[in-house]
């Protein structure tokens, strides 16, 4: 990997943030990019809604750079990165529509299905074919080429929406991310092109977050859903890509956490006789920093979601035995912490 040259196209990006931050503040009061104190918010001043923008610059600064800076012979983009980057930007611009006007939660995620649909139909790395397991109960390959496109979208819908639901208290969605990342980097034998991006995308994601936990920003939703877009497509790709012999239940320690939180949130609202996607103080995450402090918050729910990850590659547990355990203790921490 050419570090020197990714970092050099992070460097200007946060030059060109820092030199136009007064303008590019105006021009978010000005489209109204503002999240205002109220109901089932824990700020109480208004804050910027611009991570995503940032972001979304950082990528096209990162795209524009590999075609009309070409420092070295290999180049960073293959055409993966370019699908990648395609559905990405598509997603993104609900998100900023969305924080300008406010869509419902449901209009959404139609828009977002329907895109998905067309794109895993036409590009076959998107499409599981088939479930690899390797745990006490049964060691073998599954062939569901008949069930792939759904079951893609399904793993998609679930993961996208869990990550985008996360985005509740300052750091914690970056953070997961961050970390998820790294993990991949680590433990993946990955191709150039993907490990240039997703180095990029750490760097960019340690300065937003950065911000973030400043105060001086928030993600929005142009963030959050392009962000949850662009990681379970990365996962998604490495899992059919096989890359790695990994089973389905290692891939599924990476994701079990956020997934079960929406699912915990989707019963208790609909038993409560209210929509699935009303927006309240119940998630784990909120049910953690109303007990404890930020930093402990954070610890413990990035500690559930990605210690088991490593157990299992650096100890070689079993990954079926980690998962459960992984769920049991969520179930059981929300479940205290519902009750104290």
């Amino acid at each position: 990997m050419q570090y020197d040259y990714l970092i050099s196209v992070f460097l200007i990006h946060i030059l060109l943030y820092f030199l136009f931050k007064k303008r590019f503040l105006k021009s978010v009061i000005k489209f109204k990019l503002v999240d205002r104190p109220g109901k089932n918010k824990l700020h109480k001043k208004n804050v910027p809604v611009t991570g995503g923008i940032i972001i979304f610059i950082s990528l096209i600064l990162y795209l524009f750079s590999n075609y009309f800076l070409p420092y070295f012979e290999k180049d960073m983009i293959d055409e993966k990165i370019l699908i990648f980057f395609f559905g990405t930007f598509f997603v993104f611009l609900i998100g900023l529509i969305d924080d300008v006007l406010n869509l419902r939660a449901q209009k959404k995620i139609i828009i977002i299905t329907i895109f998905n649909i067309l794109l895993f139909q036409n590009i076959d790395f998107f499409k599981t074919s088939m479930l690899i397991f390797n745990n006490f109960i049964i060691s073998e390959n599954v062939n569901i080429i008949s069930l792939s496109l759904f079951f893609s979208i399904f793993g998609f819908l679930s993961y996208h929406y869990s990550l985008v639901i996360m985005d509740g208290i300052n750091g914690l969605f970056g953070a997961y991310v961050i970390i998820l990342l790294l993990l991949l980097l680590i433990f993946f034998d990955l191709n150039y092109e993907l490990k240039n991006l997703i180095l990029y995308l750490i760097f960019s994601l340690f300065f937003v977050t950065a911000l973030n936990l400043n105060g001086d920003l928030f993600l929005g939703n142009s963030g959050s859903l392009m962000i949850g877009t662009l990681v379970p497509y990365l996962l998604i790709y490495l899992y059919n890509a096989r890359e790695n012999d990994f089973s389905i239940f290692t891939f599924i320690s990476l994701v079990i956490i956020p997934i079960s939180d929406m699912v915990r949130l989707f019963f208790i609202r609909i038993l409560d006789r209210k929509s699935p996607f009303q927006k309240d103080m119940i998630h784990m995450h909120h049910l953690l920093i109303a007990r404890f402090s930020l930093f402990t918050s954070l610890t413990f729910y990035l500690t559930l979601c990605f210690l088991p990850f490593v157990l299992i590659n650096q100890f070689s547990v079993d990954p079926l035995i980690i998962v459960l355990i992984q769920a049991s203790s969520f179930f059981s921490l929300a479940f205290f912490l519902n009750k104290k």
